[in-house]
């Protein structure tokens, strides 16, 4: 298990730089909840789930902001006999894939690939293990993780199986370290993996944040703030990994809007949602915008709404988009990217705040070992004509 941050890092909070909510189109399709979203750059499909009638659902939608228009468009249904809800959705440029989930209370261990150019479903090697619903899923660098999830019906697991896209096999990877999880928000986002929440095998709702990494595993970097949340939709814009509704182990539906930034470590609360708590909701990212579609209600009904979050950005935080540090979990060194070729002073901290390094007249091209760091989170202050940043990493 990778090291934890401390709870007063976990705990930084900020209410600042609200976005805002706008209802746009209603859904034209079915009304589902527990669906999933495939994504390749500017092509969002949105489907599968499960209906008012509890009939398990096999259809997508389209959905465009071309010339900024938000506008639902027909989608290419998965083949009959692929209906599914819970399943896991994940994507790159080129293709999107789909991956287990539950039809008529059985779980699948199938696999298909959606091709967004030419809109053909194909289906891929199956799973050599029995099937798994509410499960998280990562793509990174050709593979396709599938994490925990329900194979009965009765208990999750912690396994994690690896799909290899161009061999076409899986392999077993390993277990997770932190036990089971099932309903966790998950999203890949710069090379990494990111796991939110979710049910343990005891039933209790789990308020970690998760990295993972193929090379370096799991590193806890965060604990929601409110608690324990599952059924919640997770997301990416820049830094900012943005956690939305879910459900709580008292049987309460969130309307709650977090983000976790990923270069500060710190959490923020945003605007909720001016609408009823939902938890199982669709959602994705365009244009630097947050969408979420449809979802369950407290009272088991399904909303057929679509809500467009327009984050907002300080002057501060859009300055300091062109000040980063790469990467921020780090196993041998750091860089700095700064708009400035040379520092004034450039320091390395750690987290108790004791000085371990001053760098002066810090060229930005020179990077900072750190391999020989004891595992945990570090601070880097620069100090450039008198401007002070403070940006954290964290050492695996």
């Amino acid at each position: 298990m990778k090291p934890t941050l401390s709870t007063a890092l976990l705990l930084t909070l900020s209410f600042a730089s609200f976005g805002q909510w706008t209802e746009l189109n209603l859904f034209p399709g079915t009304l589902r909840d527990d669906g999933l979203v495939l994504q390749g750059h500017h092509d969002v499909y949105v489907g599968t789930g499960i209906d008012a009638s509890y009939n398990n659902l096999n259809s997508f939608q389209h959905f465009s902001d071309a010339a900024s228009q938000p506008n639902w468009l027909p989608g290419v249904a998965m083949p009959n006999g692929a209906e599914r809800q819970a399943a896991i959705g994940v994507s790159d440029s080129i293709h999107g894939y789909v991956f287990g989930g539950l039809t008529q209370g059985v779980s699948r261990n199938d696999l298909w690939e959606f091709n967004y150019s030419n809109q053909i479903w194909s289906p891929l090697a199956n799973l050599p293990d029995s099937g798994r619903y509410g499960a998280a899923g990562f793509l990174l660098k050709g593979h396709v993780y599938v994490v925990s999830g329900d194979e009965s019906g009765s208990a999750s697991c912690s396994e994690i199986w690896k799909y290899s896209i161009a061999n076409n096999t899986w392999s077993l990877y390993g277990q997770t370290p932190f036990g089971s999880r099932w309903r966790s928000a998950y999203i890949t986002s710069d090379s990494l993996g990111y796991l939110f929440g979710g049910v343990d095998s005891t039933g209790a709702y789990r308020p970690e944040l998760y990295s993972f990494s193929p090379s370096h595993g799991w590193t806890e970097i965060g604990q929601h703030p409110a608690g324990g949340l599952a059924f919640s939709a997770m997301v990416a814009i820049d830094d900012r990994l943005y956690i939305f509704g879910g459900s709580d182990a008292s049987g309460q539906y969130s309307n709650e809007l977090w983000y976790f930034n990923t270069q500060e470590l710190t959490w923020h609360s945003e605007t909720p949602l001016p609408d009823h708590g939902l938890r199982e909701v669709m959602a994705w990212t365009l244009n630097k915008a947050f969408y979420l579609t449809f979802g369950l209600r407290s009272d088991g009904t399904r909303s057929a709404k679509t809500w467009r979050f327009l984050p907002s950005f300080s002057a501060t935080e859009v300055a300091r988009k062109e000040i980063q540090l790469s990467p921020t979990l780090a196993n041998s060194e750091i860089f700095i990217q700064h708009p400035a070729p040379i520092l004034d002073t450039v320091q390395l901290i750690s987290e108790n705040g004791i000085i371990l390094q001053t760098y002066t007249r810090y060229p930005i091209n020179q990077k900072i070992d750190v391999s020989e760091l004891a595992n945990g989170v570090y601070q880097v202050r620069i100090l450039h004509h008198g401007v002070t940043e403070m940006l954290r990493f964290v050492k695996i």
